[in-house]
């Protein structure tokens, strides 16, 4: 049992606390919700959806979060405690959007403008108003159009009759739409009729508030229009028809039978008995509304009702009533906290509020975490694969420039090989010049000067063709023959049929070969020797087949000189090479085999490379003409 002395100090500590800060215990009654929910058991929905939404953090669901959020904002609008209604109104869009849902979103935006425009945001309300009828996704375009109108009207906050005009036009827009929403055509005829007041139009002002009434949804918002429409009604000198209409109202079922509407329709019939000035109908009213409270177990109701009739009491100059209403909050105070609900839900709602931010901040802190981590790993990724790149390019770079390199140290030996064949034929012109032969000197010197242009002509390719290159060798042959005539004859057999001239042959890899046969080997023979020279296709391959019945190369090497020997090394080792490039630049395969003949009498090589040069070789154009 709560003792007397206690109580007292406990009605004490109300009555002071709204003496000296009368706004203070009101606002810790805006921040909690009231005891709507007095005739229910278990938790007020306020807690429901506060324990919904801990759980949705919990689980980190973005779009469980969203409607977590918008339900206990829901709720919060339904007591009238708006600051937090925006406040969970707002993390409702932000989740919304971060889930991808635009319908949604601009649903809940409206929710948060009008929520923003009773707090008096004009420019939020208007904003959210706005964003929301971009909704480009949604079905009924015409709530896109209500929403735009919404965004004009609070914006004309100073401007009354654009406001009646723009709520007007919302209401027909409503009309028209077959997904109406009764609560929103009830707000706006709310609209149109604050506006009219404004404007001092009390008449259609009161009809307006009337439509608005018989629209609205739940008996709240009844309550609340009716209060304005009691206004409106006083100032048209209408006190007894805002009596008349308040008391069938109060007498209606939803209200007559829950304590909390019950007693806001009677504070509503008192303030217009104040307006009359009849103070014995508002004391009995008050003294209703009290005794209600505390039976109903409504605190706050009950302070504020003791307080009223404190001062109702005083200026009827009844002291002695005035300070005793005090005593009987007192002693009322034990039956009103144990029936009041609403005080443990306060401080439920306080530690839920309290667990609600902290896992606020913890997602926050890991969504911080997470996009952090992910712009580490967008670098470090963009990073390897900048390296990757890099890399890449550098080594195509670099096997363009080995690949250019061996191109160039093809084109070096095979340029090398032309004054070398040049000299030698300007040998033998010498020679023929010697001998006082000008016939055969000019002779001489016309085929070779026919055979230099074409060896020419064909300098820059590394590939030419079947019929050119044996036009080549014919010329050669003829003039050496021509030259050591008493030294050998010779044989050229091709039966290689190219009738689309398409064949490609090495250039200058076959004529060296002759080259070494005659001036190795067959020049030292005390006898006529022969040079058979032979080319053949054997399936997909061409083989070239040169042999001389020369001294050999080992009795070759026997009678050269030092710089001789060191001649005809770099010209086997140029030929040597040029091959190799050939065959590592084009990725083809020419086969070279040097063989000596039995008995050291004489030495053939075999050549053996791709028929169809043209479909093996990488880069068909390079070096081709």
């Amino acid at each position: 049992m709560i003792r007397r002395t206690t109580l007292i100090y406990l009605a004490h500590f109300f009555i002071l606390a709204m003496v000296t800060d009368p706004k203070g215990l009101m606002a810790q009654n805006d921040a909690y919700p009231t005891n709507k929910y007095s005739k229910k058991k278990g938790p007020s929905p306020v807690i429901s959806k506060t324990a919904d939404l801990e759980a949705a953090l919990r689980k980190g669901n973005m779009r469980e979060i969203a409607h977590a959020y918008y339900a206990l904002g829901e709720e919060y609008e339904k007591e009238g405690i708006l600051t937090s209604s925006e406040e969970n109104y707002t993390n409702s869009v932000r989740y919304f959007q971060l889930a991808g849902d635009d319908v949604k979103t601009a649903d809940v935006q409206r929710r948060l403008a009008r929520v923003q425009e009773k707090l008096n945001k004009v420019e939020d309300a208007a904003g959210n108003y706005y964003s929301a009828s971009q909704n480009t996704k949604s079905r009924d375009q015409v709530m896109n159009t209500v929403n735009r109108e919404d965004a004009d009207r609070v914006m004309a906050k100073n401007k009354p009759a654009v406001q009646e005009r723009k709520a007007m036009q919302k209401i027909e827009k409503l009309k028209s739409s077959q997904e109406a929403v009764t609560e929103i055509i009830s707000e706006s005829y709310e609209q149109v009729a604050d506006a009219q007041v404004k404007q001092m139009k009390l008449e259609p002002a009161i009809t307006n508030y009337r439509e608005a009434m018989s629209n609205a949804a739940n008996p709240d918002d009844k309550l609340e229009i009716n209060e304005k429409r009691n206004q409106a009604l006083i100032k048209a000198n209408a006190i007894d028809t805002a009596i008349a209409v308040t008391r069938d109202l109060s007498e209606e079922n939803e209200i007559a039978t829950d304590p909390r509407l019950k007693i806001k329709a009677i504070n509503q019939l008192s303030q217009l008995y104040t307006a009359k000035n009849d103070d014995k109908k508002v004391l009995s009213l008050l003294e209703e509304s009290y005794r209600l409270s505390i039976s109903t177990g409504q605190t706050y109701e009950a302070r504020n009702l003791t307080q009223k009739l404190s001062e109702l009491y005083a200026k009827k100059g009844d002291t002695k009533s005035s300070r005793s209403v005090f005593d009987r909050f007192a002693g009322d105070l034990e039956q009103v906290i144990s029936a009041d609900t609403s005080l443990m839900d306060r401080e439920v709602m306080r530690l839920s509020s309290e667990k609600i931010r902290k896992l606020q901040e913890e997602n926050e802190l890991r969504d911080k975490l997470i996009k952090r981590q992910n712009t580490i790993n967008f670098i470090l990724l963009a990073g390897l694969l900048l390296l990757a790149a890099t890399t890449f390019l550098i080594f195509r770079a670099l096997s363009s420039i080995r690949q250019k390199n061996k191109v160039i140290a093809l084109h070096s030996l095979r340029k090398e090989m032309n004054p070398h064949f040049i000299f030698n034929s300007l040998n033998s012109i010498n020679q023929f010049i010697s001998a006082h032969d000008e016939r055969s000197a000019n002779k001489y010197l016309t085929n070779f000067a026919s055979l230099m242009r074409d060896v020419l002509d064909n300098s820059g390719s590394d590939f030419i063709a079947l019929s050119v290159e044996k036009s080549l060798l014919t010329k050669y042959l003829e003039l050496e023959h021509k030259r050591f005539s008493e030294k050998f004859d010779y044989e050229f057999n091709c039966d290689i049929d190219d009738a689309d001239n398409k064949m490609l042959v090495p250039n200058m890899v076959i004529q060296p070969h002759i080259e070494n046969a005659i001036w190795h080997g067959l020049r030292y023979r005390d006898s006529k020797g022969k040079l058979v020279v032979s080319m053949v296709k054997n399936r997909d391959k061409v083989e070239v087949m040169v042999m001389d019945n020369g001294i050999g190369r080992k009795a070759s090497m026997e009678m050269k000189t030092g710089h001789q020997k060191q001649k005809k090394s770099r010209s086997t080792a140029n030929i040597t090479e040029r091959t190799d490039l050939i065959n590592d630049i084009y990725g083809i395969d020419i086969i070279c085999h040097i063989t000596d003949q039995e008995n050291g009498s004489g030495t053939m090589v075999k050549l053996t490379f791709p028929a169809d040069i043209k479909a093996d070789i990488k880069n068909q154009n390079a070096g081709i003409k």
